[in-house]
């Protein structure tokens, strides 16, 4: 786990995507064919070590919803962070 320290200054959190399209998608699931059983586990163990850290983080995290958010990707969000915001049109 990280070794995160609150800060007096810091009030919330805001996760936004990078692109301009989406904002999370979810998985991409021909990515899967590639992968074998051990290979598989580390991914998903590493995937929800790294939204416990979203969940019970020491601030607020709001996800700014900027575009497309699908699947997997909407799911995690709602279920991980405190706040959904759309932030511009955007269908979910």
């Amino acid at each position: 786990m990280l070794d995160i320290r609150p800060l007096f200054f810091i009030r919330a959190v805001i996760l936004r995507g990078a692109g301009d399209k989406a904002s999370a998608a979810g998985a991409d699931i021909k990515a899967f064919q590639e992968l074998n059983p051990d290979t598989a586990k580390r991914r998903l163990s590493r995937s929800h070590q790294i939204y416990a850290i979203v969940e019970h983080f020491a601030w607020p995290v709001i996800a700014a919803i900027h575009g497309y958010c699908l699947g997997g990707g909407l799911v995690r969000c709602a279920v991980a962070t405190h706040l959904l915001k759309k932030v511009r049109r955007s269908p979910y």
